[in-house]
């Protein structure tokens, strides 16, 4: 683990986050053997959660995992704008966003069908939304 810098070790994590945020916003599809990401993995009450979901929760619990990025630093990166490793730096607030939109984006999506269906109704508010997970993967692994 190193700050600063991109580890091989969160390579998993990230093309998890990548290839589920494809899915997840259905600017694609991707199919293994007949499953789609976008097919129900279970259900939680009247809330389905799919495939694309878990493999953008895993993705930032392995980049979290591998970086030393605990609960309260994710906290503290979205409302503060503290670096988890660097205390005394503030991030900018793109760096927020994304942070916040990789967690975010995925929970609204699953919970609020009204945003989902925003956000895979139109190609650009998927493609956003993708861009968006995915950048926030990448400060995660960054700046851990």
């Amino acid at each position: 683990m190193t700050s600063g810098e991109f580890d091989e070790e969160d390579a998993p994590g990230f093309a998890s986050i990548v290839l589920g945020a494809i899915g997840l916003t259905d600017i694609g599809t991707i199919s293994v053997y007949g499953y789609s990401l976008s097919d129900t993995a279970f259900s939680l009450g009247s809330q389905t959660i799919s495939w694309a979901a878990l493999l953008i929760i895993s993705g930032a619990v392995w980049i979290s995992i591998t970086n030393e990025v605990e609960l309260g630093d994710w906290i503290g990166m979205v409302s503060d704008g503290d670096d988890p490793q660097n205390k005394s730096k503030n991030l900018e607030t793109a760096y927020r966003v994304a942070a916040a939109g990789l967690i975010a984006i995925p929970l609204l999506m699953v919970f609020i069908p009204g945003f989902n269906s925003f956000v895979t109704g139109s190609d650009i508010a998927g493609t956003a939304a993708a861009i968006t997970m995915v950048a926030g993967a990448g400060v995660a692994a960054y700046g851990g």
